[in-house]
């Protein structure tokens, strides 16, 4: 049986797992019941065990220090596989909806982002669609650009 490696039993540790983990080592509280002990005692066993090869023989145990190392690493490795895979979703172009009221001089529209129900006065075309100010502003104060368009 060959011993794998603290590096290749991350890998193949769930996500759930590996963030709360990570979670608790950011937060720099670690009880001794926490996932990231129980994580140490696990791969404690399998050193004893033989299965696992910490280190390349270096260690014969590991601690958070060592694990906390290792798991930034898997975490990284795993936002960088992320971020390379990402495709971003197609969005569908769709600035404003009529909506159909019993009078067809009022033009009535819906604003993109709240879907709110406007004259179509008062909604300002934009590179995200028909927006309402009250929308414009929101969206600014979150630190996006919003470009009105001419």
């Amino acid at each position: 049986m060959r011993a794998t490696t603290l590096e290749k039993l991350l890998r193949y540790t769930d996500d759930k797992e590996l963030l709360n983990i990570y979670n608790e080592l950011e937060s720099g509280k670690i009880p001794n019941t926490s996932y990231a002990h129980d994580f140490c005692r696990k791969v404690n066993r399998m050193v004893d065990d033989g299965e696992l090869c910490v280190g390349e023989g270096r260690y014969r145990h590991i601690y958070l220090p060592t694990l906390s190392k290792a798991v930034y690493k898997e975490m990284a490795s795993r936002y960088a596989t992320y971020l390379h895979n990402y495709k971003a979703p197609a969005e569908p172009v769709v600035y404003f909806e009529s909506v159909q009221n019993g009078d067809a001089d009022d033009d009535v529209r819906r604003c993109s982002w709240c879907n709110g129900e406007y004259d179509t006065s008062d909604l300002i075309p934009t590179d995200l669609g028909m927006l309402c100010e009250t929308c414009i502003t929101a969206i600014r104060s979150r630190g996006e650009d919003v470009c009105i368009l001419v």
